[in-house]
């Protein structure tokens, strides 16, 4: 794989000069999201958990239902606890997490979550529908809107959430806004669309293509891509201050792009580690 930094934002630039007033109205003033990422927890479909960088294993999945496999893991905001969150919509936590109530999935699979606290989780299924657990606020779903595709990922912020659809499309909802979608591209590359991060101060996000492609949004900035990647991306984090993104494969290669490091060096050996690469999660 090589890395290009060429590719140009599609969208207008003139507003760098001065805050907008959505970014102002949307900029994070939580701390526990501006701290910097210390390191990222990997997720294999087999409930395996690959800790990178200057963190602990605090746990994984023993057993597997058949036909149910792991999706997701979400961090919560101290970094001492995860989700991993089921194809059926069971959610286990792990170290020092709260636990949420069985959610009825019966119209699709659960194939991305964020938080929207560390008491509340949101769940996205293919087929657009959205659930709410915890303390999350249910702001509204896709599924009556005769998707093309089937829904990959989520971004959630303290404002509301993106949905992202396998061709690109993206869906707002909430006080998020919406920028673009990157199905032109998707389409002219033969990709499919698989992760979407959330820029910190919520004026943008990143959406990843299963290629290594980078699309930027809104006031996002693009800061590279993968070309020709030896296995296909899965995930896009985004750094603290939106100065840097990772991407991340079905192996478990983390690539670093903008001005972050990698975490090639750090982590730990986890014995019996299994499966590919399904989700990742930053811990600040």
């Amino acid at each position: 794989a090589s890395f290009v930094t060429d590719y140009q934002q599609n969208n207008d630039d003139d507003s760098n000069d001065e805050e907008s007033e959505s970014s102002k109205k949307l900029k994070v003033d939580d701390e526990s999201q501006i701290k910097p990422v210390k390191g990222i927890w990997l997720l294999s479909s087999t409930g395996k958990v690959k800790p990178l960088g200057a963190i602990g294993h605090l746990g994984a999945i023993d057993e597997l239902q058949e036909g149910n496999p792991t999706v997701e893991i979400v961090a919560n905001s101290a970094g001492t606890g995860y989700w991993i969150v089921f194809a059926n919509g069971q959610v286990t936590p792990i170290g020092t997490t709260t636990g949420f109530e069985e959610v009825n999935i019966n119209e699709g699979a659960v194939v991305a979550a964020g938080a929207t606290s560390d008491t509340g989780l949101i769940l996205a299924l293919s087929t657009g529908s959205v659930k709410a657990l915890g303390t999350a606020e249910f702001l509204g779903s896709a599924i009556d809107m005769g998707l093309a595709s089937p829904v990959t990922d989520i971004a959630v912020t303290k404002s509301g959430y993106w949905l992202l659809t396998q061709s690109g499309r993206v869906i707002n909802f909430g006080e998020t806004i919406f920028y673009e979608s990157a199905t032109d591209i998707a389409e002219q590359r033969s990709a499919n669309a698989v992760s979407i991060a959330a820029h910190p101060k919520g004026d943008g996000y990143w959406i990843a293509l299963s290629d290594g492609f980078v699309v930027p949004c809104g006031r996002a900035i693009f800061h590279g891509r993968i070309e020709e990647p030896e296995a296909p991306i899965v995930s896009i984090i985004s750094n603290h201050d939106g100065n840097g993104y990772w991407l991340i494969d079905a192996t478990g290669n983390v690539f670093p792009f903008g001005e972050i490091g990698g975490f090639d060096a750090f982590g730990e050996t986890v014995e019996g580690f299994t499966g590919q690469i399904v989700s990742a999660t930053p811990v600040t």
